[in-house]
This record gives C-alpha cells, structure tokens and sequence, in this order.
C-alpha cells in the first residue's frame, strides 16, 4: 500500500487554551460543574512561577492558557484531540490517527492526506491553536508516497521529509 505518516506537533498547544472556553465546554459536556469551576480558578486566578533547575522566577498572573502538567491540562488537551479526530472521522473516515498530548500523527494514502490535512488546520485555527511547521513531518511507505510527501506545501510551510531517498 501507499500511504503517507504525518508527524504534527502543536506551537505553544497549552499556552493556547482559553480556560473560560473549555471550563463552559466541560460543563455543557456534563463534566461535573465542580471540577469545571475548579479548572477555572486553577487558571484564571492562580499565580505561576517558571522553574529552571532550582529556581523559581517571580510570579505570574495567568490570563490564557493551562498549566503545562496538570492532570486537569491534560484532560482537557485529550477532550480537545479526541473531537479533533471524531472530526477527522466524520470528514475522511479513511484516515488513521494517533495522539499524546499535543504530538499526533495521522496514516493514510496520499490523496487522503491533503485534505485530512486542510480539515485539520482549519479545526485548529478556529480552536485558536497552529501546528508548529518547525516540528512537523512525513514520510511514506515507498516512492510514491516519498514524493508526494516532497511535493506537499501549506501556507508556503513544507514540512520535514524523514528518510528523503525516493
């Protein structure tokens, strides 16, 4: 077969979230109000402090974004992948996808994978989140798929071909 491997990898993925956002989507999932008010405080009215080795920096008012770690992050980081890909479902069920945290991968031909590709940019624009074109890739399983994999633009971006030997 034909197929095509693409390596995405988000810019700035927790930075990214608005709280207020995803603390309403919590509650309108039926994630108990409890834990969603909860996630609120955590990161509208919390005060952070950047660790490098063995020292903090001063303190921080967070206005956007979720705490890097934080299993409630985390949660919220897998609700907003796993809509992704029920999208991604929906829209191109040929596609094969996989995930952690803000690393994901998405496995399918090479015609597929154009507009796999466009639907998930535009989900994650509307969602105010960018694929880091520093940090995304392909490759593919013989010449054909390599070569599309060298052809493909976004936005002007190309991304990294691994294993450019066609």
């Amino acid at each position: 077969d034909t197929l095509v491997v693409t390596f995405l990898d988000y810019h700035k993925f927790f930075d990214s979230f608005d709280p207020r956002f995803y603390a309403r989507m919590l509650t309108d999932m039926g994630v108990h109000k409890a834990f969603a008010d909860l996630f609120l405080d955590i990161n509208t009215n919390a005060r952070r402090r950047i660790k490098i080795g063995n020292t903090y920096g001063r303190e921080l008012d967070v206005y956007n974004g979720i705490g890097q770690g934080d299993p409630k992050s985390l949660f919220i980081a897998l609700i907003y992948v796993t809509v992704q890909f029920r999208m991604l479902d929906d829209k191109h069920p040929g596609v094969n996808k996989g995930a952690v945290v803000d690393d994901r991968n998405l496995r399918c031909d090479p015609m597929s994978m154009g507009k796999a590709l466009e639907s998930t940019f535009d989900f994650d624009d509307a969602a105010g989140h960018l694929t880091n074109p520093k940090k995304w890739g392909f490759t593919g399983t013989n010449k054909e798929a390599k070569k599309w994999c060298l052809k493909y633009e976004f936005n002007g971006e190309k991304p990294k071909v691994h294993d450019r030997h066609v």
